[in-house]
């Protein structure tokens, strides 16, 4: 199978497609890539944002006659020697404008300028990139991939770095892209047979109003095949793709999605 057809199988199985923002690419094999790539990145950001956003600490200084956190006693005396009489203190402020999460806004941006909507995110990813906008603005400055690696992490925000890391390769053109020395790498894996599968079974879903079963997914824990001679006897229990019907079963389908000719 190509990309065309395994594209055109999944949006008919699932009854959703993104389209690109022009009708003359909507066949175009980029724009199967683009909308696989953004599954991929939509799922890694939403496992990384199931406990919390990624938020850091940002050391900030403030200049007055009242401390504001912890006094800065070198800071204070230096500028006491200039003949200032305000305190210099610091506090760490926690915050959501930092490396990953501007990373993660501009491979936002650069999906939300291929694919029409806002549909392909999801209320839930709405809802968390709209809190991180707030925090770095519609157009951060690209972080480099040094920062993203060297940024804070707690043991609940650990995974915003690979969403971030995978954010940075989309921006730089190398989504699927992985080191040498690396020990995990981004990818996409269809299971081919499965997509065959749950096509055959939409599409007798479509041709029948008995009822169509995924024999392979049932929970029925009985035996499916009886002798047409003796219906009390059963030939063992057999779990077929596709099962018409039932009480009685009329149609029994076995998906192949193989070539069956040379």
């Amino acid at each position: 199978m190509d990309v065309e057809t395994i594209m055109s199988s999944i949006s008919t199985i699932l009854n959703v497609q993104v389209l690109p923002r022009t009708a003359a690419r909507s066949t175009d094999t980029t724009s199967a890539v683009t909308q696989l790539l953004a599954a991929l990145w939509r799922a890694s950001v939403l496992t990384a944002g199931q406990h919390a956003l990624p938020r850091a600490g940002e050391k900030v200084s403030s200049h007055g006659l009242a401390v504001r956190g912890r006094l800065d006693i070198a800071a204070t005396a230096r500028r006491r020697a200039t003949g200032h009489r305000e305190l210099v203190s610091a506090r760490v402020v926690r915050t959501y404008d930092n490396a990953p999460a501007r990373a993660v806004v501009l491979a936002d941006r650069y999906f939300d300028q291929r694919l029409v909507g806002a549909n392909w995110r999801g209320a839930r990813l709405d809802e968390q990139l709209a809190a991180l906008r707030t925090a770095t603005g519609t157009r951060p400055q690209i972080p480099t991939l040094h920062e993203i690696r060297t940024a804070r992490y707690s043991p609940i925000t650990i995974k915003w770095r690979r969403a971030a890391e995978l954010s940075w390769r989309i921006l730089n053109r190398d989504p699927l892209g992985g080191a040498a020395d690396s020990e995990s790498t981004h990818g996409i894996l269809i299971d081919v047979a499965e997509l065959w599968e749950l096509f055959v079974l939409h599409c007798v879903g479509l041709a029948t109003d008995q009822v169509v079963r995924h024999g392979t997914t049932t929970r029925t824990a009985g035996h499916l095949a009886r002798s047409a001679v003796d219906p009390h006897r059963t030939m063992g229990r057999l779990y077929p793709d596709v099962v018409v019907g039932e009480d009685p079963i009329t149609a029994v389908i076995d998906a192949k999605y193989k070539r069956l000719w040379r």
